[in-house]
């Protein structure tokens, strides 16, 4: 398989490539992520952010966020169903990251306190979708596929319906934030898959590097 680095930021070689997020690294947010987008700038984020969504969990400074507190359609039919048809008793709560403007929506077990499912958004109504999303199809799969079945992380995929002008500020808002905290984030691009072939999208591992 080829394995390819890509960045948002400055650029190396073709075959191996890092991004000029940051210039040292930080055991704050140090760590690694798969990640995946359809260009590369998407998959970078995509990976940015379920790092960040795991300091901002461990942080556990959520806000609750309440049934009237979410004025969305879509977001109130995905809580109903997890309650009402998975019999799952479910409660929200909230972060914001002031540097990027996004939103991180936790679902928890309402009596159990574990956490089911994270998902970022622009707005709290998109945040909640993509979390509920994950958590409601995590409960569909374990009742009817495999009980034990794990989610694979935490849900971005509201990156793919970004475009220009929001994608460019949300990477310049991702490039200032990690430049700020002195971190110096690499993608690693992997282009070939054994078994798939040539990969079109974006796909690999996004790190945090010191």
């Amino acid at each position: 398989a080829e394995d390819r680095g890509a960045g948002l930021g400055r650029q190396g070689s073709a075959e191996d490539r890092g991004t000029g997020l940051g210039r040292q690294g930080s055991a704050e947010v140090r760590g690694a992520a798969a990640a995946a987008g359809l260009d590369e700038t998407r998959g970078l984020l995509d990976g940015m952010l379920r790092l960040l969504s795991a300091r901002l969990v461990a942080a556990g400074d959520g806000s609750p966020l309440p049934w009237l507190g979410i004025d969305d359609v879509e977001a109130r039919r995905l809580w109903r169903t997890l309650e009402d048809h998975e019999r799952i008793p479910v409660s929200l709560s909230s972060s914001r990251e002031p540097a990027l403007g996004w939103h991180l929506m936790r679902v928890c077990h309402r009596g159990r306190g574990v956490l089911l499912a994270t998902g970022w958004g622009p707005t709290l109504a998109t945040a909640a979708r993509a979390a509920l999303s994950s958590a409601l199809a995590t409960a569909q799969l374990r009742r009817t596929v495999d009980a034990a079945y794990t989610p694979a992380g935490v849900a971005a995929g509201y990156l793919a319906q970004l475009h220009d002008p929001y994608l460019s500020d949300l990477a310049a808002a991702t490039r200032a934030w990690a430049e700020a905290g002195g971190w110096q984030v690499q993608g690693r691009r992997l282009a070939v898959d054994p078994v798939a072939g040539t990969i079109g999208a974006w796909c690999g591992t996004v790190s945090i590097d010191g």
